[in-house]
C-alpha cells in the first residue's frame, strides 16, 4: 500500500502495554527492549488477548448470563479467526492493532449484518474495517488542521 496519511501520522502510544512507532514496539515488561515488529505476530496475539480477557469476564459471571452469552462468545472467537486468516493490507493491520477492543466493535457490527452464522463472515468484516478506516481517517485530519 503507498503511503497512507492517514497511517503516516496514526500513532498510540500503550495500546496494551505496547509502544508503537516506526515499525518497532517495546514491551514496558521486557526491560525497554526493541524488538523487529512482526505485524501479523502483534495483531494474532491481540486478538487472542481480547478473546481470552472477555471469556475470563464471561466466567465470572453466574450460569444463567453464562449460557446467555454463549452465542456472542462463539460469533467472537469465529471473528477472532475470521480477522487471523484475513489478507489485509498492513494499514489495515496496524489500524486494527492499534484499536482498542476490536472483537467487541465488530461483534456488533456482526449483529447489524443480519448474515448468518454459517456465512462466510468477511464482506461484513470488510465493511466494518473500511468504517473505521474512514473514522481514523476523519480523526487525523482534523487533529492536523486543529495543529496548524
Amino acid at each position: 500500500m503507498k503511503n497512507n496519511k492517514v497511517y503516516k501520522e496514526f500513532k498510540i502510544k500503550n495500546v496494551q502495554g505496547y509502544n508503537y512507532s516506526k515499525g518497532y514496539y517495546k514491551n514496558k515488561n521486557r526491560n525497554n527492549k526493541k524488538t523487529g515488529f512482526n505485524l501479523d505476530t502483534a495483531l494474532s496475539n491481540k486478538l487472542d488477548r481480547e478473546f481470552k480477557e472477555f471469556c475470563k469476564n464471561i466466567m465470572k459471571k453466574d450460569k444463567q448470563a453464562i449460557l446467555n452469552s454463549a452465542y456472542e462468545i462463539t460469533v467472537k472467537e469465529e471473528l477472532k479467526e475470521e480477522l487471523k486468516n484475513m489478507n489485509l493490507y498492513s494499514a489495515e493491520k496496524e489500524m486494527l492493532f492499534l484499536q482498542d477492543d476490536i472483537l467487541n466493535e465488530f461483534y456488533h457490527d456482526w449483529l447489524d449484518c443480519d448474515t448468518p452464522l454459517g456465512e462466510s463472515m468477511q464482506p461484513c468484516l470488510q465493511e466494518s474495517i473500511a468504517t473505521l478506516t474512514k473514522y481514523i481517517g476523519k480523526k487525523i485530519k482534523n487533529n492536523n488542521e486543529q495543529e496548524r
